[in-house]
């Protein structure tokens, strides 16, 4: 459906998607700007989720992620970092995860991230990428993303 609005000299035309009857399919568009809203919190619970995210994201500086803890090592010696409202790339999540595990002398030691301030992305598909590599369901009320036409 395409909806459009005039006042004055401004004008606003957007394209909306409406699935089907009984359809309730979350329609995401690949090649337009998304976010993953700031509710949806996101857990990456082993080492290599982890690195599979930061490996696969780390070259797109259009993918930025707010609220962001690590949590490297394990049990009373573990280190937790939490960057608030922050935005980071993945690859500033990296270095972060190298300088700590250098400074700790554990190269080896396991990482978690909790992300829980959203994550915004340059397009829909690297949207479904992340949810897929995260292993996160997405539904609605989950994305934002703009509709224009």
């Amino acid at each position: 459906m395409l909806i459009a609005a005039k006042a004055g000299e401004v004008e606003k035309s957007a394209k909306i998607q409406i699935p089907s009857a009984g359809d309730d399919r979350l329609i995401i568009d690949d090649h337009k700007a998304a976010e993953l809203v700031k509710d949806k919190r996101v857990s990456i619970d082993t080492t290599d989720k982890a690195f599979a995210l930061i490996q696969r994201f780390k070259d797109r500086a259009d993918i930025r992620l707010r609220g962001v803890q690590i949590l490297l090592g394990e049990g009373e010696s573990a280190v937790q970092v939490r960057f608030n409202e922050r935005e980071l790339t993945t690859a500033a999540i990296e270095t972060a995860i190298n300088g700590l595990r250098d400074a700790l002398g554990e190269a080896q030691a396991p990482v978690q991230l909790l992300i829980r301030g959203g994550v915004s992305f340059g397009d829909g598909f690297a949207l479904k990428e992340f949810a897929e590599l995260a292993g996160i369901a997405i539904g609605h009320g989950d994305v934002l993303q703009d509709t224009d036409a």
